[in-house]
């Protein structure tokens, strides 16, 4: 297996190279990495009763923003001894840099590769995804929600137990939300038909959103490790998430030949020890990630949250070991050519060798994977670092789903032209299924009579219709609808109140 760093003037620090080097003898096999050790936080504690759901945009990956509702690079350690000597020349240093090249002797690699799954031919968008992101998962997400929920707000008279067949709703409508982006999630619950969005209303409530968004939540804070001490986990939010996709992304694909080690940035503009600052990056801000990916597909194997400078497992400049060891397993005698303008204008052909030829062929593996996640991100901005990680490892489910259901033999195409926008569609879709957690008052119909405004024997109250609508001014009315037993403003309030219900009024 050839393994590409897309830069070689950076410094790699997302695997040890042992883990590396367990693909080329077991393709499908990653050890995952050694457990991460980290230094103290830096940010503050959070709030535990307030939600941190915001109104902003997402771009590339969930941004932060301050309106929101209640609520240069490490190294990693690796030594060279590790590396199988029948994978090294025996040349000394002295006639490696000899001008004398020869021949190296490198195996076909013949090993199986692609997806590997058993699901039925006539199986639905979810079933790639839950290939990765679990049936377990989701009853798991939905236990330490209604834990976190009862440890730091059991006073909430607005919060009620989730289920599981909510959350997976929940992370419908937060993929559709990714697909449809709107500058505030309020805006999805309007009655502007040109904004709001009617499915996601018939899901659930605006409220049940912003409250299902507070509460969520992945791991056990009460089982956390406290900081100073060892064992202290900087990720221990999302560390069950980051077990689970670790084993199930080798689990259901075999890797290919050529594999891409790079850097992605997560999102996060917000106060994290981890936080990296990137200038020359696309983003800028946010949490740096080291994932290994197929080079041509993007299928993300393997991923490493960077934990900062003082990660104890860094070692000095593993990024150059790695390079030269590639060096070491491509043939320096190879044809290769390619084209170079000079100063003039013109342009030469010059012999390029087969490792930098492989280099630009398969660099570009997870530049790849961050192409088919960015346009579409998967939640709302927030105040909390590791949510962004949270929706940062479901959209990379729903890409690997994907990319093995488009690489699967025999399964027949959903339409001519399926892509990517239309299987995150299909998963959102089906996550929700028939659910609704939308509950209506009971409407006292009277039997062949339309719904007439009439002046209500009791006591100015609030439009109900004016209150949904998010009016600042507060309006009250004597008038209302006696079958509803409801106040509505005479005017245009009981119209629109009863055509969005779908009720005859007069």
């Amino acid at each position: 297996m050839d393994i590409f760093l897309s830069s070689q003037s950076s410094q790699f620090s997302g695997f040890v190279l042992s883990d590396l080097e367990d693909e080329s003898d077991s393709p499908g096999s990653v050890s995952p990495p050694s457990s991460v050790r980290t230094s103290e936080l830096s940010f503050e504690e959070e709030s535990d009763g307030a939600s941190d759901l915001s109104d902003r945009n997402p771009d590339s990956d969930i941004e932060e923003d301050n309106d929101e509702l209640p609520d240069s690079d490490g190294e990693y350690d690796s030594q060279l001894s590790e590396i199988p000597s029948s994978q090294l020349t025996s040349t000394s240093d002295e006639d490696f840099w000899s001008e004398q090249l020869e021949d190296i002797d490198i195996p076909d690699f013949s090993e199986m590769t692609g997806p590997v799954h058993m699901l039925p031919l006539n199986a639905q968008a979810v079933d790639f995804f839950q290939l990765f992101f679990e049936e377990r998962f989701f009853q798991h997400l939905t236990e330490q929600t209604n834990l976190y929920a009862q440890q730091t707000s059991e006073n909430d008279q607005h919060w009620e137990e989730v289920t599981t067949a909510e959350i997976k709703a929940f992370i419908g409508i937060n993929i559709l939300m990714g697909v449809m982006q709107l500058s505030s999630y309020r805006l999805y619950w309007s009655s502007d038909p040109f904004l709001g969005n009617t499915g996601i209303r018939s899901v659930m409530t605006e409220n049940r959103f912003s409250k299902l968004y507070q509460y969520i939540h992945v791991n056990n804070n009460q089982t956390a490790v406290p900081r100073d001490s060892e064992g202290f986990d900087k990720l221990h939010k999302v560390r069950p998430m980051i077990n689970m996709v670790e084993h199930t992304f080798k689990d259901h694909y075999k890797p290919k030949q050529n594999q891409t080690v790079d850097e992605a940035m997560v999102k996060y503009k917000g106060r994290f020890s981890i936080k990296q600052y990137m200038p020359g990056k696309p983003i800028k801000r946010g949490m740096k990630v080291w994932m290994r990916s197929d080079s041509t597909s993007g299928y993300c194997h393997q991923f490493n949250v960077y934990m900062g400078k003082d990660d104890p497992n860094k070692g000095p400049k593993l990024g150059e070991k790695v390079v030269h060891f590639l060096s070491t397993n491509s043939n320096p005698t190879g044809e290769g050519s390619t084209f170079r303008r000079e100063k003039n204008g013109n342009r030469v052909e010059i012999d390029r060798p087969p490792p930098v030829e492989g280099y630009h062929n398969y660099m570009g593996g997870v530049d790849r994977n961050n192409q088919l996640r960015a346009k579409t991100p998967v939640g709302r901005p927030a105040k909390k670092w590791w949510k962004y990680l949270f929706f940062y490892m479901i959209n990379l489910c729903i890409t690997n789903g994907y990319i093995v259901l488009s690489e699967s033999v025999g399964y027949p195409p959903r339409k001519k032209r399926y892509s990517l926008l239309d299987f995150r569609i299909e998963v959102a879709k089906q996550l929700i299924g028939n659910f609704t957690k939308r509950t209506r008052k009971t409407v006292n119909k009277q039997p062949n009579k339309d719904h007439v405004s009439v002046r209500l024997n009791r006591n100015k109250r609030r439009c109900k219709w004016c209150t949904k609508q998010g009016e600042k001014k507060r309006k009250e009315t004597v008038y209302g609808c006696i079958n509803c037993n409801i106040h509505l403003c005479k005017e245009s309030c009981f119209g629109q109140y009863h055509e969005e219900h779908g009720l005859p009024f007069n």
